[in-house]
């Protein structure tokens, strides 16, 4: 295989490069303490003491600059619209109550404004996820 452009032999996919370039580090990390002392007061001397333990768990990915400028594209993801969702369905569970009020015309635009939005973008990363992302990944 040869550059297309230089017609150099040092030529590598993009997806050996992104490998090559990045690492995961997962590990444990464990850890005891403990302590005393004695303490003087006005109603006498006292005495103290403690143990304890620690445990974490570390679980970190790293990668190059080159590994990341050949990172494959990522798939959009449905947060925003979810959220819009849960959003709305909240205001209409609270503006329900408040149906008495003449907020009632104001929450329902923003209502419709709320589901609108979470049809907009579920259909805008749908659209992406289908004929966008697999012509980037292809490439």
């Amino acid at each position: 295989m040869k550059c297309g452009t230089c017609e150099s032999d040092n030529v590598q996919k993009l997806s050996v490069i992104y490998q090559n370039g990045t690492s995961k580090t997962i590990g444990n990390i464990h850890s005891s303490h403990s302590g005393g002392g004695i303490g003087f007061g006005s109603g006498g001397i006292g005495g103290f003491g403690g143990v304890g333990t620690s445990r974490s768990t570390v679980n970190t990915t790293t990668s190059s600059d080159l590994a990341k400028r050949c990172a494959p594209p990522d798939k959009y993801n449905f947060k925003a619209p979810t959220l819009m969702v849960v959003f709305a369905l909240a205001a209409i569970l609270l503006f329900d109550g408040l149906a008495q009020m003449d907020m009632a015309g104001i929450a329902s635009l923003a209502i419709l404004g709320l589901i609108g939005g979470a049809v907009y973008f579920g259909y805008k990363g749908f659209s992406y996820n289908k004929n966008e992302y697999p012509v980037l990944m292809q490439a």
